[in-house]
């Protein structure tokens, strides 16, 4: 029975963690916008757990998807007990964008296409549901803060996060 078992839970069919199978679909929608010239930038979206860039790939814009929290919350419809569950997932954007001093007019017109850039995620998320996860309903959308200064100062990598949470509600 255990080795049957394990055989249901491998492979392309295996459950897997609703928060995984959002991010999964957000990858999807990102890469697609990408193929089909929707966002002003080009990149491949990852999902990671973990993401941690090498400052010399950053030269190219990098957009990591990460799963970020859940949270769940009890609730009683006409006798049945639900759950109202909320996934946030980070879609986070980096590049390189500038190799020592510069002015801040030469600053702006580095990171303005990237703030463009995250303007356009949001934009892409913000809809009733979420394509491959239809359950998932857009509930908040963030971008706070806009970038990460520290990164700016430190690593000259502009680094901003677009965090997405959606609501799936669950039989308990």
């Amino acid at each position: 029975m255990w080795i049957l078992l394990r055989q249901l839970t491998k492979g392309p069919t295996a459950r897997r963690a609703v928060i995984i199978e959002i991010a999964d679909a957000m990858v999807a929608i990102l890469n697609d916008a990408v193929a089909n010239q929707v966002l002003s930038q080009s990149f491949e979206a990852i999902r990671y757990y973990v993401p941690k860039q090498d400052i010399k790939d950053l030269k190219t814009v990098h957009v990591s998807v990460v799963p970020s929290a859940i949270e769940n919350e009890l609730f009683i419809l006409s006798r049945s007990i639900r759950r109202q569950y909320e996934y946030t997932v980070d879609v986070g954007i980096q590049r390189v964008v500038t190799s020592g001093k510069v002015t801040n007019d030469e600053f702006n017109d580095a990171a303005d296409p990237l703030m463009l850039l995250a303007e356009e995620i949001s934009d892409l998320f913000n809809t009733p549901s979420l394509v491959g996860y239809e359950t998932a309903k857009a509930m908040k959308i963030a971008n706070q803060p806009i970038y990460d200064p520290r990164h700016v100062d430190e690593k000259r990598v502009f680094t901003t996060v677009v965090s997405v949470t959606y609501v799936v509600v669950r039989d308990r």
